[in-house]
Order: C-alpha cells, then structure tokens, then sequence
C-alpha cells in the first residue's frame, strides 16, 4: 500500500457526496411562516432584573417583553403563584436594575453573566437565578 493513497482517497470522498433525490411524493416546502416567527420575537426586545430579597441575597431574572417584565416584576414580588422558588422562599425587597437587551438571546448571555458576577462578588451562597435555582441554605 502507497503512503499517501489512503489519505487521498478519503480527501476525495468528502468533496463528492451524493446529492439527495429530488423525487419524492410531497414536494419539499420551506416553513417560512415558522421561521419569520422565531426570528421576529429574537428582533423584539426583552429584559433583565435584579431583585434584592431578604436577608442581602440576590435573584437574578428575565423577561421577553416589557408586559411580562411587570407581570413578572409583581408576581416576584408577591411571592404569589407563578413566583420563583427562590423569591417565595426569601421575599423580595426591591428590583434593583432593570436592563434592555436587543433580542432574547441577548438578555439569556446577559442574564447568565449577571449571574456570575454577582455571583463572584457575593458569591455563591448569596445568588440565585440564570437556570441556578437550589434553594438557599438556611
């Protein structure tokens, strides 16, 4: 066998795929409709918050519209039905900061790194939220 044959010949392969069979008995269509709506609601605005709670902890939250921001801002508050574990647990004081991202995704990495610097700064005992609900230790 050739040193470089094998090598070679598998270079070749990647570049020459078969391509798909165009005959099939439903035409493929693109979800176009689908597709507009998912990117339509990353375009739209959405938030995060801080909401100091009891006991100088913190909980770190999102929100995909300014609607659901105040609903979720009041229900946090409460402490009522729909209410993280964390804020019903140890009850929120205050919201601290409120922060506008350009889309979804946006405010999940921001969300997540205002987690984690917080988190660094108080550390982990004292911050909740961005997926890291565990209760506090009592």
């Amino acid at each position: 066998m050739v040193k470089g044959s094998r090598g070679s010949s598998n270079r070749s392969r990647s570049y020459h795929r078969a391509k798909p069979s165009r005959k099939c008995s439903t035409p493929y269509k693109s979800s176009s409709k689908k597709s507009a709506r998912a990117s339509s609601s990353n375009n739209k605005p959405a938030y995060t918050y801080q909401a100091n709670l009891s006991g100088g902890r913190k909980y770190i939250g999102m929100a995909t519209s300014k609607a659901a921001l105040k609903k979720r801002i009041q229900t946090q508050l409460s402490g009522g039905k729909g209410a993280s574990s964390v804020c019903r647990q140890s009850k929120p004081t205050s919201i601290s900061r409120v922060f506008k991202h350009a889309s979804v995704a946006a405010a999940k990495k921001a969300e997540t790194a205002r987690y984690h610097s917080t988190k660094a700064i108080l550390g982990a005992h004292k911050v909740r939220g961005a997926g890291h609900t565990k209760a506090f230790p009592k």
